[in-house]
């Protein structure tokens, strides 16, 4: 069965090779070595926004326009949360100058794959403050110390991003986009290219995948955890136990989540495991998303240099304990 599914994959792309060859006008003017070149081009572009696409998951992280209307200054973040279904991927959670303090990221007007961007919302003593965009202090290379809570006060010290400004921006591009499509209608060789890679979706092992990621995303929600809680709370909270343990200098660390590795799936949707700190019994400090990649190649990125991207980045904490 596998093999026909490989099979119908492989024809498939024959089938938009042969027909978009024969209906791109850009590319019937071109020499043969540079329509082959144009058509890999194309085909390649129309897959990679096709499985952008695709990639969008319930309870992720990318969070529909209508929904921006929940986040009012001085809203309580358990409603808001509750507005929106739990989706989300908070980064840190701690305290600042002894008040709660918590960051999640979002996709906001089509998040970074569409002409929205990535941003954090910050929520104050359980409320939310104001958005702001991480690009500014957070996601160098460079280890934190474990315990560190610095992410919380560049936030709350970084300036509100202009969410009114980048709504009339995307509003306005898909205007102009809206148009180019309408000239571009009768392009029959995209149409067929799209057409093409649309039947042909995800393979068997990516809905696997996908299947697996959305149900470690909605069982390792940070978001449901609350500073405060003891061990247990945490544990019946993630209906799990702690991967591993130990102490540290300030108390006990454990860490929830899972080894599986889902490489096919895009790491803006892929789930993160959970790093907790206690002290006195009581939850402290939480790291997940970007601090704490799920799989086990997130497990040894905590303490190990690894290869992301294509280049070698630092280990995530500078000096995390090792586990009892």
């Amino acid at each position: 069965m596998q093999q026909c599914r490989s099979s119908s994959r492989i024809l498939g792309y024959i089938l938009i090779t042969g027909v978009a060859l024969y209906t791109l006008p850009e590319l019937r003017s071109q020499p043969p070595q540079r329509q082959l070149t144009g058509l890999k081009e194309t085909i390649s572009n129309h897959k990679v926004q096709f499985e952008k696409t695709a990639a969008v998951k319930p309870r992720a992280f990318v969070l529909p326009d209508k929904q921006m209307v929940y986040f009012v200054p001085g809203r309580a973040r358990l409603d808001i949360l509750k507005d929106i279904d739990w989706i989300g991927n908070l980064e840190v959670g701690g305290t600042v100058d002894g008040h709660k303090c918590v960051l999640i990221a979002f996709g906001v007007y089509g998040g970074p794959f569409a002409a929205g961007r990535l941003l954090w919302a910050v929520f104050f003593d359980d409320k939310f403050v104001k958005w702001v965009d991480p690009i500014e202090f957070a996601f160098a290379d460079e280890s934190i110390k474990f315990g560190d809570f610095r992410p919380l006060k560049d936030a709350m010290a970084a300036k509100p991003f202009d969410v009114v400004g980048l709504k009339l921006k995307v509003e306005s591009l898909k205007q102009e986009q809206g148009l180019q499509n309408h000239r571009g209608q009768g392009n029959l060789g995209l149409t067929v290219v799209f057409a093409a890679l649309t039947w042909l979706g995800p393979s068997k092992a990516e809905h696997k995948s996908d299947r697996e990621n959305t149900e470690l995303r909605n069982r390792f929600n940070a978001s449901k955890l609350e500073l405060g809680m003891s061990s247990k709370e945490v544990q019946h909270v993630l209906k799990a136990k702690p991967l591993q343990l130990g102490e540290y200098d300030g108390g006990d660390w454990q860490l929830f989540g899972s080894d599986i590795d889902l490489s096919n799936v895009n790491e803006y949707y892929r789930y993160a495991n959970i790093l907790v700190l206690f002290t006195d019994g009581k939850l402290i400090g939480i790291y997940s998303g970007s601090y704490a990649h799920g799989g086990e190649y997130g497990i040894r990125w905590l303490r190990e240099s690894v290869i992301f991207d294509g280049e070698k980045r630092k280990p995530k904490f500078a000096d995390l304990p090792v586990p009892k």
